[in-house]
């Protein structure tokens, strides 16, 4: 099996792990259980992804990270924008 095959479902696994969490608090705009300090810690280490990939020139590192990027940065600001909208 050519390995940047399992490179790319790799990507589509990790990154799409995130896309539950990003529509569960766009729906319920309630971030409230959510750590602001793992999400961060995350978005920092998709950062040095980000600039590995660039430096082996590769795209599944690229793809990955750019979504995983995206909605870890998503995660964040919605963590600051409804950090007082808990539902009861």
């Amino acid at each position: 099996m050519n390995m940047e095959i399992i490179g790319f479902v790799a990507t589509g696994l990790t990154t799409g792990s995130l896309v539950p969490q990003v529509i569960k608090i766009y729906r319920t705009k309630d971030a409230s259980s959510i750590s602001l300090s793992m999400y961060v810690m995350y978005f920092v280490g998709i950062l040095m992804w980000i600039a590995y990939g660039f430096h082996l020139d590769s795209t599944p590192i690229h793809i990955s990270n750019f979504f995983g990027f995206i909605f870890s940065l998503s995660i964040i600001i919605m963590k600051i924008r409804y950090k007082n909208n808990k539902k009861l």
